[in-house]
């Protein structure tokens, strides 16, 4: 390296250092044959993988000819290189569907979660709920019709322990929905201060 210009001198020194530094990070990538890792790994990243790896053997060859001072504008690497940048494009498509596809599955699982509601609170609401007319005489009617014995009427006491319940109940019930318009609102909101990025 004495008899080169000292900018060159650098430049060659940085690339040595940048080559260890390669070697380094690749040693354990050697230390397991192809074949073991493709098997850990899911069709898209050994599709990757192997994209990457065609890739660079072209690219070395590529630039193997260029330091040997052969033409290279006619000769097949190039086309190679070409060939696998199609399959990089690819590659990269099937990855952002892939990734769609899951947001999309995220957002019907978080969107059927929502509509459900809470089957626990439900259950709860339609125990504290106050029975309607027709149903309170329909269960009089099926209450007597299989027991054959008349019911006797809640003394106020019970009456005034239910209330509390009901008026419990009426507040929960109130909560929830004044809580789920504050995030409509919210998201309305943050739709609204966002900009289209087109």
């Amino acid at each position: 390296m004495e008899g080169l210009p000292s900018d060159l001198q650098s430049s060659l020194a940085s690339f040595e250092k940048t080559l260890s530094s390669l070697e380094e990070s690749l040693t354990p990538f050697f230390n397991e044959s192809l074949k073991d890792q493709l098997s850990h790994l899911s069709p898209i990243d050994a599709a990757k993988l192997n994209i990457v790896m065609a890739y660079a053997i072209n690219t070395l060859f590529y630039m193997y000819l260029k330091t040997q001072g052969t033409d290279t504008s006619d000769h097949p690497v190039i086309k190679e290189l070409d060939r696998v940048k199609v399959y990089i494009n690819k590659v990269k498509g099937l990855s952002e569907r892939q990734k769609l596809k899951l947001n999309s599955d995220a957002a019907s699982r978080f969107i059927k979660h929502a509509l459900s509601g809470n089957e626990a609170q439900d259950e709860e609401d339609k125990e504290n709920q106050p029975k309607t007319p027709a149903k309170a005489e329909s269960s009089k009617a099926s209450g007597s019709a299989t027991t054959g014995k008349k019911k006797k009427k809640k003394s106020s006491a019970d009456n005034e322990e239910e209330t509390p319940k009901k008026e419990e109940g009426a507040t929960k019930k109130k909560a929830q929905c004044e809580k789920k318009h504050d995030k409509g609102k919210d998201n309305d909101s943050t739709k609204k201060r966002k900009k289209p990025s087109s």
